[in-house]
């Protein structure tokens, strides 16, 4: 499936959005806060549930057909650069660190293959996200989820596509998302191929670790400490 990946990427099909003056838009999403541009998937429903955020009302999508259209895609891309706002930064609430993060591409397939010899159809849906520490610019990891999907003749195939995947660190600070390229991509060849593939949502979740408290803290090194005495007492005797 990753001929479709590479050729859909290689055609350069890009969606255009237009450039606007961004504003911060801040959600609450449990132990942490996460704000985002409002050019950032521009039009995009966002809704917070069980600690995940969602940027829901998405239409990437993109078709093939065989014999006609027989590589499609389409692709977003979001960034920092050149002096630009972090297209979204993650700042754990007081008490917490931020420990890791998982994102979510989820939306729907149609694919059939034909029923002629050698042909074949297939969709591919996922992300290349880049988070970085916001203070120090420190590089925190490159996201590579996707989904890939590949039909051989006289098979079919519909319903859900869900590509996730995670990163694990561990940041104080805020974090920001320096890059996001979203892609989607299908294929079909032969007479009767056909491939449908479209991405809905987009979804972050960030992990935390909660932080002990000064006094905790304090406490249980005052217990160590009793601790050690005691042990080097008993060494004594």
């Amino acid at each position: 499936m990753k001929k479709f990946a590479i050729a859909a990427l290689s055609l350069g099909l890009l969606s255009a959005w237009p450039v606007a003056q961004a504003a911060p838009v801040t959600v609450d999403a449990g132990n942490y806060l996460l704000s985002y541009e409002d050019t950032f998937l521009p039009g995009a429903t966002v809704s917070v549930a069980g600690g995940v955020v969602t940027f829901g009302g998405l239409d990437y999508s993109t078709f093939a057909i065989g014999g006609s259209i027989e590589l499609n895609g389409t692709m977003g891309s979001f960034d920092s650069y050149l002096g630009k706002p972090f297209p979204i930064v993650i700042t754990a609430k007081t008490g917490y660190t931020l420990s890791g993060l998982t994102e979510w591409l989820v939306g729907e397939h149609r694919s059939v293959a034909g029923d002629e010899q050698g042909a074949h159809a297939g969709a591919v849906a996922g992300l290349v996200s880049r988070w970085v520490t916001v203070n120090g610019t420190d590089p925190l990891g490159q996201n590579t989820p996707y989904q890939s999907l590949v039909l051989g003749s006289g098979q079919a195939s519909a319903g859900a596509f869900n590509a996730s995947g995670a990163l694990t660190f561990s940041s104080s600070g805020p974090i920001g998302l320096a890059a996001l390229d979203l892609l989607v991509g299908a294929g079909a060849h032969g007479q009767g191929s056909a491939s449908y593939v479209k991405v809905g949502q987009y979804q972050i979740g960030a992990q935390t670790t909660a932080v002990p408290e000064p006094q905790v803290l304090a406490l249980v090194l005052a217990g160590l400490g009793v601790v050690g005495l005691r042990a080097r007492r008993h060494r004594a005797v």
